[in-house]
């Protein structure tokens, strides 16, 4: 964090603060704000004079759209105390209004939905650090996968994965194939084979090297995980439970208005359009 930048920042805050008449609730939640956005995000100039492009950027490490909406009050009230554009700002907060009414609605179902910024993240930060969670992500990113969809062998053997009567993920030259045999849904679609291939196939083939000849899912000893203790050992891995997940994925797609995107999402998963659109959308 670049300490002369905020500290400049938190000093105009203050006059700003002061200016406005802001109760001190109010001011000390605005400096909490402004010290999150400064930990999160590589500023190079201050508020004052960073584009507002470079600000819209600096908001989207704010995964929950209320606390975003206070940091693009806070810096509009900034930018506005010292005679700064802030239309790009003001439009991006007008933007946020049906994302916290989507939060809001899921708060109240006692369900916290993610944002896209904050899956994407998740997924690029578990590449790095832990590449079981990368790879539980990315099956729920490109699949909206179940939890006994994660029950199966990490092969890449194609005459192993043909013979097998279990769920498998198939390492292949440049992408991997997802092969799901025992599902909930099995009985209406049948066995599902996808290709995952492009950045995520790549990045997924790598996680799910040191696998091979074993399971994706496994006990923290090591040992390969029940059927039964499937749903918590993903949610040991992930933080969360596959319902948020998968909501979360669908949300990102009504947020941008892509049916398709939710069409693809309940095909893939083994659920009909019309079933996701009423309990998951």
């Amino acid at each position: 964090m670049r300490e002369d930048l905020y500290e400049a920042d938190l000093a105009w805050l203050r006059i700003v603060a002061a200016t406005l008449s802001w109760k001190e609730n109010s001011q000390n939640n605005n400096e909490a704000c402004l010290k999150r956005l400064y930990l999160n995000y590589d500023f190079q100039r201050t508020v004052m004079d960073s584009a507002e492009r470079k600000l819209l950027e600096a908001l989207k490490v704010i995964p929950n759209p209320n606390s975003r909406a206070q940091g693009f009050n806070c810096l509009i009230s900034m930018r506005r105390c010292a005679e700064r554009p802030v239309d790009q700002l003001v439009r991006g907060r007008d933007l946020l209004k049906d994302e916290i009414a989507q939060h809001q609605k899921a708060a109240k179902e006692g369900l916290d939905l993610f944002t896209k910024e904050h899956l994407e993240k998740e997924i690029e930060e578990a590449y790095v650090n832990d590449t079981v969670k990368c790879a539980v992500l990315l099956m729920f990113a490109e699949l909206g996968c179940r939890v006994t969809d994660l029950g199966g062998m990490v092969t890449d053997d194609k005459k192993k994965a043909e013979a097998a009567e279990s769920n498998c993920f198939v390492i292949r030259a440049r992408d991997v194939l997802v092969i799901r045999r025992d599902y909930k849904t099995r009985k209406v679609y049948g066995e599902k084979r996808d290709i995952i291939k492009g950045k995520r196939g790549k990045m997924l083939r790598r996680c799910l090297q040191p696998m091979v000849g074993g399971t994706l899912i496994r006990l923290k000893g090591g040992s390969m995980c029940p059927k039964a203790q499937l749903s918590a050992r993903i949610r040991d891995i992930t933080g969360t439970n596959a319902t948020t997940l998968f909501k979360s994925w669908v949300n990102v797609c009504r947020l941008a208005g892509d049916l398709d995107g939710i069409r693809d999402l309940a095909y893939k998963r083994g659920t009909d359009l019309q079933t996701v659109l009423s309990y998951y959308a």
